[in-house]
Protein backbone atom coordinates (compact mmCIF):
# COMPACT_ATOMS: atom_id res chain seq x y z
CA UNK A 1 0.00 0.00 0.00
CA UNK A 2 1.28 3.63 -0.70
CA UNK A 3 -0.24 6.22 1.76
CA UNK A 4 -1.45 9.44 0.34
CA UNK A 5 0.84 12.52 1.40
CA UNK A 6 -2.45 14.94 0.62
CA UNK A 7 -4.96 12.97 2.94
CA UNK A 8 -2.93 10.01 4.39
CA UNK A 9 -5.10 7.51 3.12
CA UNK A 10 -3.91 4.08 1.91
CA UNK A 11 -4.02 3.34 -1.76
CA UNK A 12 -2.61 0.04 -3.93
CA UNK A 13 0.05 0.31 -5.40
CA UNK A 14 -1.60 0.02 -8.80
CA UNK A 15 -3.67 2.56 -8.46
CA UNK A 16 -2.46 6.16 -9.62
CA UNK A 17 -4.79 8.08 -7.73
CA UNK A 18 -5.98 8.37 -4.19
CA UNK A 19 -9.66 7.29 -4.10
CA UNK A 20 -10.45 9.23 -0.79
CA UNK A 21 -8.92 13.02 -2.09
CA UNK A 22 -8.32 12.10 -6.17
CA UNK A 23 -4.75 13.02 -5.82
CA UNK A 24 -1.98 12.05 -7.88
CA UNK A 25 0.02 9.09 -6.38
CA UNK A 26 3.75 10.29 -6.71
CA UNK A 27 5.96 6.49 -6.23
CA UNK A 28 8.46 7.26 -3.30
Amino acid sequence: MNKCQKCGAYVPMEQEFCQNCGAPMTPE
